[in-house]
């Protein structure tokens, strides 16, 4: 595979993702004032609101968007809560049936910002920010396929998986701070 080619799929994918982030946040900024309104409906006093979670329903009842700290379980395919890797806080949403399809979040244990996408068969998509520095944008399947960019420190690294084998990596020298 071509270089410029291989370069020209990640950008693609690049913006994709900043499409989708802006998608989920102009959502949450449209809904936020719609919720603002009924807690100033509800209260006479300029006060902040404290609350641990915020969980908006569509019209059917199913749980669409979690905001919380911190997150429960994602809610799989079969309606059962699977343990998740690890705590969580931030903003969860869930597809017409309540299945969790992404999020924007930070995790509690390890302090790392990421905001991922799934399909119905698990995450897809993980764009994560390291505490101290260094970025990973990780897309993948089931299946061990897999596009990888990193920066850190180091420098920059692009790694293309094919069945959990790798078919494409540059640089081509492998540096020990990479992380996943």
């Amino acid at each position: 595979m071509k270089h410029a080619t291989l370069l020209t799929y990640v950008l693609c994918a690049v913006r994709i993702l900043g499409f989708l982030a802006l998608t989920v946040l102009c959502l949450t900024l449209q809904l936020a004032p719609k919720s603002l309104r009924a807690v100033e409906a509800a209260s006479t006093k300029n006060e902040v609101l404290l609350v641990r979670g915020l969980i908006v329903e569509d019209a059917a009842g199913v749980e669409r968007i979690r905001l919380g700290a911190p997150l429960p379980d994602p809610m799989g395919t079969d309606g059962v809560r699977h343990k998740r890797q690890g705590p969580i806080s931030g903003l969860i949403i869930s597809d017409a049936k309540g299945t969790e399809r992404g999020g924007y979040a930070t995790d509690d244990q390890h302090d790392a910002a990421f905001f991922t996408l799934d399909s119905r068969k698990g995450q897809e998509v993980l764009f994560l920010a390291n505490p101290d520095g260094g970025t990973n944008l990780d897309l993948f399947d089931k299946l061990g396929n897999e596009a990888q960019l990193t920066v850190f420190p180091s420098g920059p690294k692009l790694v293309l998986k094919r069945e959990k084998k790798v078919i494409a990596q540059l640089p081509t020298t492998t540096t020990p701070d990479i992380e996943r």
